[in-house]
C-alpha cells in the first residue's frame, strides 16, 4: 500500500535556501494595501419649475430647469423648455403630463422626477 507524505516547510527554517531573498527584499515587495473608495457626493437634482401648459391639437408643457452654481462657475444656469408628451431636447424629456391633475413626469439628466403645477 502506498502512502502520501505531507511535509510542512517553515519559511523561517535554516533549511530553506530562499529565506535570505525574502529577508533582503531585493525586489522591494510590499504587502498589498487596499484603500477604501472615496465617498462620492450624491448629485444635486436640478430644480424643475412648471410654468403652465398650452392646449391645441397637442398639449405642451412650459417649464424651466435651474441648476445650482458650481465651484467652477458662480452663475446659476436657467433653461426654459416647451415640450409635448414624449418629446426630448438634449437630456430633458417630458415622459407624461396629466393636465387635469397638474402633474408632470420629467426625466432630466437621467433622473426622473414627478412635479406638480404650482397652486395644485
Amino acid at each position: 500500500m502506498s502512502g502520501l507524505m505531507y511535509v510542512h516547510a517553515d519559511s523561517s527554517s535554516a533549511d530553506n535556501p530562499y529565506i535570505h531573498i525574502v529577508a533582503r527584499n531585493v525586489f522591494n515587495l510590499n504587502a498589498l494595501t487596499v484603500e477604501p473608495p472615496a465617498q462620492v457626493a450624491a448629485p444635486q437634482l436640478p430644480k424643475i419649475t412648471l410654468d403652465g401648459y398650452m392646449t391645441g391639437l397637442k398639449t405642451y408643457l412650459l417649464f424651466k430647469i435651474s441648476t445650482q452654481a458650481t465651484s467652477t462657475s458662480n452663475a446659476a444656469l436657467e433653461t426654459r423648455y416647451v415640450l409635448g408628451e414624449g418629446e426630448q431636447v438634449n437630456d430633458v424629456k417630458l415622459i407624461h403630463f396629466d393636465a387635469h391633475a397638474g402633474v408632470a413626469i420629467i426625466q432630466a439628466h437621467g433622473i426622473q422626477q414627478e412635479i406638480s403645477l404650482p397652486g395644485r
